[in-house]
């Protein structure tokens, strides 16, 4: 039977730095849009009180690309 080393292996720091840093903007590219989705609903169902139509999420999301385009997911 083999011995199992019990040796941790060494990640170099930049090697963590540059996986936080990934991990960090992939992140924010899924967030931002979900966030403005999700501001926009509120927004949205605040007028819906006064007799406005609810929209779904799918709805909003359809709509800010067809009226502002895609960059106006990440505006703001």
């Amino acid at each position: 039977m083999e011995k199992k080393s019990t040796e941790e292996i060494k990640i170099p720091n930049w090697v963590k730095f540059t996986i936080g840093g990934l991990s960090g903007m992939g992140a924010t590219l899924f967030v931002q849009p979900m966030d403005l989705i999700k501001t926009r609903m509120q927004l949205a169902n605040a007028s819906a009180a006064a007799g406005a139509t609810r929209q779904t999420s799918v709805q909003v999301l359809q709509s800010v690309i067809k009226n502002e385009g895609m960059a106006a997911l990440y505006n703001g």
